[in-house]
């Protein structure tokens, strides 16, 4: 079907019923769906200084031989607008002013579907649903040299699709904890995927946990879902991406890292960025617990140090078939956004001597690898068996003074060799957790 200005000046066209056509081509019309009506085209859509409202369902397949066939196409000079439906089975095409309201998008196709513009337009939309069958690369629908969003009341589903933004942005403007939703099944989650610059970024003003549910199909498919955890209800906003591949290949080397570490993840990484807000907020990610090692904590790219810095005190939990590891009010540092987990030293290893006099070395009585046994328990007792020092929770802070007000002398300990016992905390699937390690310790001045 074909309108044009030659055909119809200036018409008004309401469609209550089905209308099916293999090819519909406006230029110059007013054309409006009323709400029960049905556009249906077996082939594409292009419309080209067309005004056009949508309030009831049009429906583009692309049963047809014809060129750009299931496309929708808004070309320059058209103003859209309407609260109805539009199911796709190919592309997107808006270079239009694109008035969303309270419609809802349906890309159903089941081979690769793209949104684009042939002049820079980003679309936002309110609702936008990706469904389909396809498989493999035909499961993506995928953004085309431009930026999208959902808008500030829509709502982003991507059931058991792949978003794919390549190097493109796309934005949830809605600050709901639910304005993305995909499907949870193992194996089968829908996700956004990225590459180079491109990042789903959310906004977030509610105290509630947000998650980016990130991955990737390039080569290994995985689903690595990342998780803010907020506090506040001040205005935030956080650009995610997983870069499926080694962070060896940026730049940041998996062994450069500080002493504790034993391993950083080699088979991808994760690109985490506050874009607004200054609040600090818990930031978990996730991993496949049934396919790989049992990751303990995060690590993020020091720029200052060239490595990767653990950032401590993690928690392990679950989410849903994954494992997520988690940190605790964390400050995202400014243009430090890289992240990766990683496995830690256990080893204990006690210092056999220390000299506390202040010169910045060898201060303390030392356990390597401590910060991995919190509430770890320490005695410290003379050659003749008076305890001299006790804590609960050791934090590698003994600097040879006694708390023992019947010590002889002053609370400085002399020089000499003292006696220990030290009984290790932590996480107790830790081997060394609950063990005991007894020993001598000579304090020189």
């Amino acid at each position: 079907m074909k309108l044009n200005k030659k055909l119809l000046h200036s018409a008004l066209i309401f469609i209550p019923f089905g209308l099916s056509a293999q090819v519909m081509h406006s230029n110059g019309m007013i054309i409006h769906v009323t709400n029960g009506g049905i556009l249906h085209c077996n082939g594409g859509v292009l419309l080209s200084n067309t005004d056009f409202t949508n309030d009831g369902l049009v429906d583009i397949t692309k049963n047809s031989t014809l060129a750009q066939p299931g496309t929708l196409e808004f070309n320059m000079n058209s103003n859209v607008a309407g609260d109805g439906t539009y199911r796709i089975e190919q592309d997107w095409i808006n270079d239009a002013n694109f008035s969303s309201g309270n419609s809802e998008v349906i890309l159903y196709g089941s081979t690769e579907q793209f949104i684009t513009s042939n002049t820079g337009v980003v679309t936002t939309f309110n609702d936008l649903t990706l469904t389909g069958i396809g498989t493999s690369d035909n499961r993506r629908k995928t953004l085309l040299d431009v930026d999208s969003k959902t808008g500030t009341n829509g709502v982003l589903n991507l059931n058991d699709r792949e978003l794919y933004t390549q190097g493109n942005i796309f934005t949830v403007e809605n600050s709901s904890p639910n304005a993305v939703l995909n499907s949870l099944t193992y194996n089968e989650e829908g996700f956004v995927s990225s590459i180079d610059a491109g990042n789903l970024i959310r906004n977030i003003n509610q105290s509630d946990d947000y998650i980016f549910p990130v991955g990737s199909s390039d080569g290994t498919r995985r689903y690595r879902p990342v998780v803010v955890g907020s506090y506040s209800t001040n205005p935030q906003s956080y650009a995610v991406r997983m870069n499926n591949f080694t962070p060896s290949q940026n730049g940041y080397a998996v062994g450069n890292h500080e002493s504790h570490i034993d391993d950083v993840n080699s088979k991808y990484y994760h690109s985490i960025a506050q874009l607004s807000g200054v609040n600090d907020a818990d930031l978990s990610i996730a991993y496949d617990g049934n396919t790989e090692k049992k990751w303990e904590s995060i690590a993020h790219w020091g720029v200052a140090s060239n490595k990767w810095e653990d950032t401590y005190n993690n928690s392990i939990s679950t989410l849903g078939n994954y494992k997520l590891v988690s940190k605790s009010n964390w400050n995202f540092p400014v243009n430090e956004n890289e992240y990766a987990l990683i496995t830690k030293s256990k080893t204990v290893t006690i210092v056999e001597s220390f000299s506390p006099n202040g010169d910045g070395s060898n201060d303390f009585f030392h356990i390597d690898n401590l910060e991995e046994y919190p509430k770890t328990e320490i005695w410290i007792y003379t050659r003749w068996g008076l305890e001299v020092y006790h804590n609960e929770d050791y934090k590698n802070d003994w600097d040879g003074t006694s708390q023992n007000a019947l010590n002889i002398g002053s609370e400085i300990l002399p020089e000499g060799t003292y006696y220990y016992i030290v009984k290790m905390g932590g996480d107790k699937e830790l081997s060394n957790s609950g063990k005991e390690y007894k020993g001598f310790v000579y304090i020189k001045r």
